[in-house]
């Protein structure tokens, strides 16, 4: 993937450092940053950048901004908008200065771009990235702390991506704040066929070691989504987007909920010794075989949850899961991932 050249303009040099430290610390694969400390030096090399950063020089970025057509963003706080004037508002893009740097970076890439790309499709996923999936059969609440501390594992090692497909699974909770775009833009843009490169990025959230698209907030358009966008959906990340590994949390069962399922190289079934979830463990071995996916079964590992010595608090709670009982059987698991058996403690 081409980095978006981004020319940084910024007067106040800790803001500055700030930006460009998250910059080089989380977003180096998408930008490639440019710093100017003076008007002049900037104005010399217009027109080079895929679009320029300001802040603390509203005057100077206005009549820049009547030079160039590509994006030119304005870090904006209550002084600014004090002093703003008609044509400076027509001639910049505004961005809240006092907010997270994810939101920040969001706004950025919604702001850079008009392309629009259709989707290539070829009838299957291009083996690009690894795709793997986590879908449960027995007490589903412990499918979002598997997801999350998986996630974070693997990604000491790897950058991954996670795509939350289960409906109120809860994982709106462990991100910060909402994104303006989302999981709904990505369907929109795979049903569509055609999808804009900035907002597909702008997409995109951060946790400490994992990636992800931030969830929808009507969950009812998950099932109701055919397989095709779904791969659609995937090719667009793999094509787009420099991840290794984009890990699938699965819900309920769309049409052609088996033929994506069969797309992924690594399955994670949660399930339950004894009782009923064995009943359900055979009846969905069952069904993949009737569907002619045999070949799943040498891909899926049977997760049961370990017994939690120590009960988790709501504060710094995914850390807790990674060093914890459930991150050791992770820790441990993950060498022997192919394995089609049953994990537990």
């Amino acid at each position: 993937m081409q980095r978006i050249k981004l020319a940084l303009l910024i007067g106040n040099l800790d803001y500055r450092s700030r930006i460009a430290a998250h910059l080089l610390a989380h977003e180096k694969e998408r930008f490639e940053m440019h710093l100017f400390s003076a008007v002049e030096q900037l104005e010399a090399d217009l027109g080079q950048y895929d679009a320029v950063l300001c802040a603390d020089c509203l005057q100077d970025a206005g009549v820049l901004a009547q030079k160039r057509r590509e994006p030119f963003l304005y870090l904006i706080d209550q002084e600014d908008s004090q002093n703003l004037v008609q044509d400076q508002m027509e001639r910049l893009h505004f961005i809240e200065k006092y907010q997270s740097m994810n939101g920040i970076i969001d706004e950025i890439l919604g702001n850079i771009g008009t392309e629009i790309q259709q989707v290539q499709e070829t009838g299957n996923i291009r083996r690009k990235t690894t795709l793997m999936s986590v879908y449960s059969l027995a007490e589903n609440e412990y499918q979002l702390p598997f997801l999350v501390t998986l996630a974070s594992v693997l990604g000491e090692q790897n950058r991954v991506l996670i795509l939350d497909l289960q409906e109120n699974s809860g994982f709106s909770h462990l991100i910060e704040e909402p994104g303006t775009y989302g999981m709904e833009d990505l369907l929109a843009m795979a049903e569509s066929n055609h999808y804009n490169k900035s907002r597909l990025m702008a997409c995109v959230g951060h946790m400490e070691q994992a990636d992800y698209i931030y969830p929808v907030q009507n969950t009812e358009c998950l099932c109701e989504t055919s397989s095709q966008v779904y791969v659609r959906l995937l090719q667009m990340l793999m094509d787009e987007l420099d991840y290794s590994i984009i890990l699938l949390n699965l819900g309920s069962r769309f049409v052609g909920f088996f033929e994506v399922l069969n797309y992924c190289q690594q399955i994670y079934l949660m399930t339950k010794n004894g009782g009923l979830c064995q009943w359900r463990e055979f009846e969905f071995m069952e069904e993949v075989s009737r569907r002619g996916y045999d070949n799943l079964s040498d891909r899926i590992a049977k997760i049961e949850i370990p017994i939690l010595a120590v009960p988790t608090t709501c504060e710094r709670l995914v850390e807790q899961w990674k060093w914890n009982e459930l991150g050791d059987m992770i820790r441990h698991m993950i060498p022997q991932m192919p394995e089609n058996k049953r994990m537990g403690a």
